[in-house]
């Protein structure tokens, strides 16, 4: 991976922020290690079908916002994360990807408002990942993020964000 990913003219990320000099967030320890960030959104399809829909103006196909950290050499992960109003249910993105997924820990603050769950992720061909998954309820909104960490070697630090994700939302 590199900071040109998902880079090319007919790619489905609408890129905001230009080449890797996007927003890192000050306030989270986790971030501070990281200097570099590119942010952008796109519609994220599950068998053809956009995974959920937002009401605005309209209805429509739901935009995410994915972004990449890391050093200015290159991004050492990538965050995706969409929201909905309470009254649609959030998406369950871990079925479509269950048969790759393998549960490893869950946030030891899990309940009913918050979920944070860290999977092991083997696709064949690939190497293998880690992939948090952190989800937050409250009385009018939802949020989902999926944050993926290539290469075996990433575990410690997939396993450091999700110790700090429930300290990080409540900020």
């Amino acid at each position: 991976m590199d900071w040109t990913t998902g880079a090319s003219l007919d790619s489905p990320i609408e890129w905001e922020s230009v080449d890797r000099f996007g927003d890192v967030p000050e306030k989270s320890k986790f971030f501070k290690p990281f200097s570099a960030a590119r942010h952008g959104t796109t519609v994220v399809t599950i068998d053809g079908k956009p995974t959920h829909e937002q009401f605005d103006r309209s209805i429509h196909p739901a935009r995410w916002t994915v972004s990449m950290y890391g050093c200015m050499a290159a991004p050492i992960f990538i965050m995706f994360s969409s929201e909905g109003p309470g009254y649609y249910e959030p998406p369950n993105i871990m079925a479509a990807l269950a048969e790759y997924a393998e549960l490893k820990q869950e946030h030891p603050e899990s309940a009913h408002t918050f979920i944070c769950k860290l999977y092991r992720i083997t696709i064949p061909g690939k190497e293998e990942s880690w992939l948090v998954e952190s989800w937050g309820i409250g009385n009018h909104l939802w949020l989902v993020e999926l944050t993926l960490f290539p290469g075996s070697s990433s575990y410690s630090l997939a396993v450091d964000f999700q110790n700090g994700r429930l300290s990080d939302w409540l900020e």
